[in-house]
């Protein structure tokens, strides 16, 4: 038996972290939709706004602890919960926008235009050859995909899916900026759930299974 046999012999029904997030999730959008009538849907979907900060802290979250399960997982798991981390890190800097905040000016540099978008080439090109190097266990990898720990995934691609065709106006609806802002912000709540899913998984996983290559 090794580590996959054994996500696969988790659970389906939520966990008590899952239960507490999504309920998080609940009470969240239970508010933003009473305060839009008071703060305005624009107030609330502008850049660096309400929404989109809890975008960017959902996102950071998420990196912290998928990074966390890189350091407690080995192997197939590991090259996952690597990749699930670019993910959240690409995707907060596409989110924030760091120029109205009081930086230095290599700071400013640093993180907009062309130098942020060469780093985050640089930190793919990274990942490439890491991925290279384990080639065969990235293959492999995408098991995680089967397994019961990456469920909330399946959501957040759906959400992320539904945002960009609003995004795009193939879904037409009054303050298009505010829906999509907002049902991002549900698919990135997912993405976070997983990183917690994980982190749990690996805190319960058996030492011999922890640390054991897939044969």
């Amino acid at each position: 038996m090794n580590q996959w046999a054994a996500a696969r012999m988790g659970f389906l029904y939520p966990t008590g972290s899952t239960k507490w997030i999504f309920g998080g999730a609940m009470a969240l959008n239970i508010f933003i939709f009473s305060a839009a009538p008071f703060l305005g849907k624009a107030w609330l979907s502008v850049e660096n706004g309400f929404i989109e900060n809890g975008q960017a802290a959902l996102l950071l979250a998420g990196f912290a602890l998928f990074m966390r399960a890189v350091h407690k997982l080995r192997h197939e798991l590991r090259i996952s919960a690597a990749i699930m981390a670019f993910a959240c890190f690409s995707m907060f800097f596409r989110e924030v926008d760091f120029r109205p905040f009081n930086m230095p000016n290599w700071a400013h540099a640093l993180t907009s235009g062309p130098i942020r978008d060469g780093i985050f080439l640089f930190l793919f090109a990274c990942l490439l050859c890491v991925l290279y190097v384990n080639r065969k266990a990235f293959c492999r990898a995408f098991c995680f995909t089967l397994s019961y720990l990456s469920m909330p995934l399946y959501a957040m691609a759906g959400l992320i899916f539904a945002a960009q065709m609003v995004d795009k106006g193939f879904i037409v609806l009054s303050d298009p900026v505010f829906w999509e802002e907002l049902v991002e912000m549900n698919a990135f709540i997912f993405l976070f759930m997983t990183s917690v899913r994980l982190n749990e998984y690996a805190r319960d996983l058996p030492e011999r299974y922890r640390h054991s290559a897939v044969r």
